[in-house]
């Protein structure tokens, strides 16, 4: 079962490798629509319920780590699509009015790491992907729109809990549950380091639940169960993906969906998966990897169209001459 929890989710790679760079305006479309089916159905659900901080029960059906995974994967779509379709003249308008609401949606999660997606990526798309009157009043607005929604969140107990650490009378400069994390890693990881065997194969039986509900980091948890020999393909993919990237850098600007994906896989790779155990879970994991597969199959595309553009380049010069 723990098996199946790793690799199930692997399938997305496989998948999103089917979707070549003419394909990615079509996910994009899709990412936008399912995007304008579920968070203003979820938001308000949220306010019909009382609520502040986003609810799980939508009436017809409920939504399963809806302040955990799920606002990540939605945030990380919304990008890929901000990023594909902002020049896009049928789809600009329905992506930029999804903005707001996305905001807002990232906010009442009160996921942390879904924020910083969303921060990141629109500062990214302001640079890269915007027309300068687009990118300051757009900009202004989601500010105003996340402070707004934050002085009235903070005021739930769960979320001024959770943020207490910015306070004035905050104890230490890292949130407490950042702090007990770091704790739970250094046990992992001895018990990684306690033996040969359980450094390379891992261990035959996970930890026992009283003593942590999980190594809240993918990789960690990974080379605990299965050794650092199951770690190795990630890494090799992981270091390709970022040299890849490294190498093309020149072509990619001018490209904003492809400056989007990159950054969005990069961002799962290096926070969301040191943070949480987001490529093991079902749908998390899926989109994760379906992203990363999308990027990996540009990436093959664009190595192989170089050698072809190289020939067209010197046959003309050769014509010239």
């Amino acid at each position: 079962m723990l098996l199946l929890q790793f690799l199930v989710p692997v399938f997305g790679l496989v998948l999103g490798e089917m979707v070549g760079p003419k394909d990615w305006r079509a996910a994009a479309m899709g990412f936008v629509v399912c995007l304008w089916a579920i968070v203003p159905w979820q938001l308000a659900a949220t306010w019909f319920h009382g609520q502040l901080l986003l609810s799980h029960d939508l009436s017809l059906f409920g939504i399963y780590q809806h302040r955990q995974y799920v606002p990540v994967v939605l945030v990380s779509a919304y990008i890929v699509a901000l990023f594909a379709l902002c020049r896009d003249a049928s789809w600009r308008y329905p992506v930029l009015a999804l903005a707001p609401l996305v905001a807002v949606y990232a906010v009442a999660s009160t996921s942390i790491l879904a924020i910083t997606t969303l921060v990141l990526g629109y500062l990214a798309w302001a640079r890269h992907g915007a027309s300068p009157r687009e990118a300051l009043p757009a900009a202004a607005l989601l500010v105003l729109l996340g402070l707004a929604y934050f002085a009235l969140a903070i005021r739930h107990p769960d979320f001024s809990a959770k943020f207490a650490y910015l306070g004035e009378n905050a104890p230490g400069l890292l949130p407490d549950s950042f702090q007990a994390r770091i704790g739970v890693w250094g046990d992992y990881f001895r018990s990684i380091a306690s033996n040969v065997s359980t450094i390379a194969f891992g261990h035959a039986r996970p930890p026992e639940r009283w003593l942590s509900t999980g190594a809240h980091n993918y990789y960690l948890d990974l080379v605990y169960h299965f050794g650092v020999f199951a770690l190795l393909p990630l890494l090799f993919l992981t270091w390709h993906t970022i040299a890849a990237l490294w190498v093309a850098r020149a072509k990619l600007y001018g490209r904003p969906a492809w400056i989007g994906l990159a950054l969005v896989v990069l961002l799962l790779l290096a926070a969301d998966n040191n943070w949480k155990v987001a490529f093991r879970q079902p749908y998390s994991g899926l989109m994760g990897f379906f992203l990363w597969g999308m990027l990996l199959a540009g990436i093959r595309r664009l190595r192989a169209a170089a050698p072809e553009q190289r020939k067209v380049d010197a046959g003309v010069v050769s014509h010239a001459h």
